[in-house]
């Protein structure tokens, strides 16, 4: 029976070229407080999701302050609705395209370009 070669590599990576993949990707990553390391991809995404779904979230919400609740003056209502609907938006977007960004910019794909684990295999980019 012949040899079988590996099914997605053409060979088995030695211990010093993961260990230099590893070292590459953690110098392009960022790291804060709350969140831990992230790829480029994903804190561009996450960043710039929460500034435009934290805008449409607030001008989604902001028609609501207009509604009375409780004896609360306009002012008030037209915050708490503002800011509520910032935080949710915002929310989402972090979520969301912090997730998607790094699909997009090819991040999901191993060194043979396939898409790496966690990746959905629908995605018509990935094929």
């Amino acid at each position: 029976m012949a040899k079988r070669e590996p099914k997605y590599a053409e060979r088995t990576p030695t211990r010093a070229e993961l260990e230099g993949e590893q070292q590459r990707e953690m110098n392009e990553g960022w790291a804060g407080v709350g969140f831990g390391a992230a790829t480029d991809a994903q804190v561009k995404g996450g960043v710039g999701g929460a500034l435009l779904w934290g805008l449409i979230g607030l001008v989604v919400l902001l028609p609501f302050g207009f509604i009375p609740m409780s004896g609360l003056p306009l002012a008030g209502r037209l915050l708490i609705c503002a800011v509520t609907g910032a935080i949710a938006g915002g929310t989402f977007g972090v979520i969301y395209h912090g997730g998607r960004q790094p699909e997009v910019e090819d991040e999901t794909r191993d060194r043979n370009g396939r898409g790496s684990v966690g990746s959905n295999p629908r995605d018509d980019h990935l094929r």
